[in-house]
């Protein structure tokens, strides 16, 4: 049939092939570039799931089907199933580390619907495993956007604030966690960390302190303390202006002129010295 020539592939009643090959062939033909292959292959895609579907018991409903959490609009015209169905399989390649895998999944779940944040939690993950924190933010960014005040988007987006040296913003997003859950152990190690960026150890310190004695067995945060002790202690040592003192008895010997110095100086040798030009020396013995 012509469904499964569209999505490459012999007839099967196996939806996980089926939405392989429908991400694979959705590279192919992106909607912005293809727009009408890309009509041809999500109608082959959905015919495909509908001849699969009428040969399951109990078809008539999707009673057998687990219930999903629902994205936030709930009105937006979307193929809810099919969007499910792509999110969940990206998050299993993602905790497989399969980034090859994860990518036209995240693509095609986009596709659908663009609002959902546990897909955009899925993408800025799917960038942070590669490294790449400046596109992973934008990601992040979005799902605040659609859902204000999340304490893990908060702290993801902090976290790349801190990994690309914006430390001021990543400790406004700790700040508004903080403000409703003032001992979140990852907002105060995080605010903690981006003083230290800052080289702002003495404040550092104090939110260190704030931890350990809040949270005793945090062996990080115990560690962190003690580095930002010796930190701020060698700062000190560096700053210290080093003045040797001498014994009492011996401090007026450097009053005065140079040459006062030395007649001074030459009063208090034995008796024994001779001066023989310029150089002091002992009279040799017979």
């Amino acid at each position: 049939m012509i469904i499964w020539s569209i999505l490459d592939i012999e007839p099967t009643e196996d939806v996980a092939s089926i939405r392989k090959a429908y991400a694979r062939k959705s590279k192919i033909h992106h909607p912005e570039d293809d727009p009408e292959g890309f009509q041809r292959l999500r109608e082959a895609y959905e015919q495909a799931l509908k001849e699969v579907r009428a040969s399951w018991p109990g078809s008539a409903s999707n009673g057998n089907r687990s219930v999903r959490r629902q994205p936030v609009k709930k009105d937006t015209a979307c193929d809810f199933d099919a969007f499910f169905d792509f999110r969940e399989e990206a998050r299993r390649a993602l905790m497989l580390q399969d980034l090859e895998q994860a990518e036209p999944y995240l693509a095609v779940a986009f596709q659908l619907y663009e609002e959902d944040p546990d897909l955009l939690r899925l993408i800025g993950l799917y960038y942070v495993i590669q490294g790449d924190w400046e596109n992973a933010l934008p990601a992040f960014d979005r799902l605040l956007r659609v859902r204000p005040g999340d304490i893990d988007g908060l702290l993801h987006r902090a976290d790349l604030y801190l990994k690309l040296g914006n430390p001021e913003k990543a400790r406004t997003d700790y700040g508004h966690i903080l403000a409703d859950h003032p001992d979140h152990l990852q907002a105060l190690s995080g605010q903690a960390r981006s003083y230290c960026l800052e080289e702002r150890m003495e404040d550092a310190r104090s939110i260190y302190v704030r931890i350990v004695e809040r949270y005793p067995h945090d062996i990080d945060a115990r560690v962190r303390l003690l580095d930002v002790s010796r930190r701020l202690g060698e700062r000190e040592m560096q700053t210290e202006v080093y003045r040797p003192q001498l014994p009492e008895r011996n401090r007026g010997w450097f009053r005065g002129s140079g040459l006062d110095r030395l007649q001074r100086f030459a009063t208090r040798l034995p008796d024994q010295t001779k001066r023989h030009g310029s150089v002091w020396m002992r009279p040799s013995r017979m």
